[in-house]
């Protein structure tokens, strides 16, 4: 316990320190993100009403996500991945998945809108 380290054998007392000072910045916007992405979630935003979380509309792409994989995991198991079904089901995780990453985007443009956002 008298080492001075923070957790003997992985982080010194500098990485710790160093943590303390990080300061998270994200990474720069692509092309997809400026001209198509963005736009989007822009015109998708004003539509969610004010009074919703937007931490409410993450969890609901979450929730998306989670019942297309139990799908998956059903088709799988117990209808043995029957090609009938094989492709409705992936189109079902597809559109999940993309349900997901719009609910993330237009989170933070509700939240913006409503003040909701940290600086």
């Amino acid at each position: 316990r008298g080492s001075g380290m923070a957790f003997p054998g992985h982080v010194t007392p500098e990485g710790v320190r160093a943590l303390a000072e990080y300061r998270y910045s994200a990474g720069s916007y692509t092309w997809l993100d400026i001209k198509v992405l963005g736009p989007f979630w822009e015109l998708l935003a004003p539509f969610i009403p004010r009074l919703v979380s937007p931490n409410m509309l993450t969890l609901a792409g979450l929730l998306a996500n989670i019942l297309a994989t139990c799908a998956l995991l059903a088709h799988n198991v117990f209808l043995r991945g029957d090609p009938r079904t094989k492709f409705p089901c992936h189109c079902a995780l597809a559109a999940s998945l993309f349900f997901y990453q719009t609910m993330d985007g237009v989170d933070g443009k509700h939240a913006r809108r409503t003040g909701q956002s940290t600086p």
